[in-house]
């Protein structure tokens, strides 16, 4: 009988290795975050800075292009001069 690398017969299915549960995935996951918490306090301080200098001012921006009311009540007065 012919075998492939694997070491079952040529003829044999493949038996999928079963999943773990969601609350094993979770456990390792703390587990892993527990280990490098390092990490995430030395990167927090760049993620903080990108959010308020990038992400806060195109709030900003969105509000300069309005009449200073919502944007729904700016188009339709706008379409009640034009008549």
């Amino acid at each position: 009988m012919a075998k492939l690398a694997l070491g079952r017969p040529a003829g044999a299915a493949a038996i999928a290795p079963a999943r773990p549960s969601l609350n094993h995935r979770l456990y390792d996951t703390a587990r892993y975050l527990g280990r490098s918490w390092e990490l995430y306090a030395f990167i927090l301080p760049a993620v903080v800075h990108i959010f308020l200098f990038k992400y806060l001012p195109i709030y900003g921006l969105s509000i300069a292009f309005t009449d200073g009311f919502s944007m729904r009540w700016a188009a339709s007065r706008r379409r009640s001069k034009s008549t």
